[in-house]
């Protein structure tokens, strides 16, 4: 996986380690395809409560873990791009339990350097990525703007690397947009399966409606 590039790489400050980013430290040690009770362990091992844990309607295919630090005060706990917190997305594979297939962890980094300085930083430490977007997005009912680069280890396959940094949204009104040059609120890792995520696409639009996995 690409992410794993960054911890041989002693610049690079935002995935460098515990004393630097302790949620995105703890949510790299989440490994895609991981059991849900790895990732328990991984989770609780490090200090972090596990707040949430439901299957998804309608079919009970995926699984979402809710994992934040026991010492966090931030309130909701785990909101995203708000609070500190990792979301484990697994998928139910019936011949073998529940599989890690997405990774998201997020932490606020008050005040921060700016949005550029934050995803110069992740560069170096990742190295050059195969392919990379970078967007600015404004988060429908909230008070944020997220940008997002990618990795990806191959082409057009393989697990993607993605890290987002949110800001505040602008005040001014009309077609202001978003500045990467001001100061970042936080920062996000996210490793996702796109081979499994297609497969669960695919055994989903199998299933009837209401269906469940055996």
């Amino acid at each position: 996986m690409a992410a794993a590039q960054g911890d041989a790489a002693p610049q690079a400050a935002p995935l460098a380690g515990p004393r630097a980013l302790p949620v995105l430290a703890v949510a790299r040690e989440v490994e895609l395809d991981m059991s849900a009770d790895e990732a328990r362990e991984v989770l609780r091992g490090a200090g972090f409560a596990i707040e949430q844990e439901v299957d998804l309607p309608p079919d009970g295919l995926n699984r979402v873990m809710l994992a934040v630090p026991e010492d966090d005060d931030c309130i909701p706990r785990g909101a995203p791009f708000v609070c500190p917190g990792i979301r484990v997305v697994l998928l139910n594979d019936p011949q073998r339990g529940h599989r890690v297939m997405r990774v998201e962890g997020f932490e606020t980094v008050a005040p921060g350097p700016s949005v550029t300085a934050m995803f110069e930083s992740v560069t170096a430490a990742l190295g050059p990525p195969l392919q990379t977007e970078m967007w600015p997005e404004q988060v429908r009912g909230g008070a944020v703007v997220v940008w997002r680069q990618r990795w990806r280890e191959g082409v057009a396959e393989g697990p993607v690397t993605e890290i987002f940094v949110t800001q505040e949204a602008p005040s001014r009104a009309g077609f202001g947009l978003a500045d990467p040059r001001e100061p970042a609120t936080g920062i996000g890792y996210v490793a996702v399966d796109t081979e499994m995520e297609g497969a669960f696409a695919s055994v989903r639009r199998r299933l009837r409606p209401g269906a469940r996995m055996p």
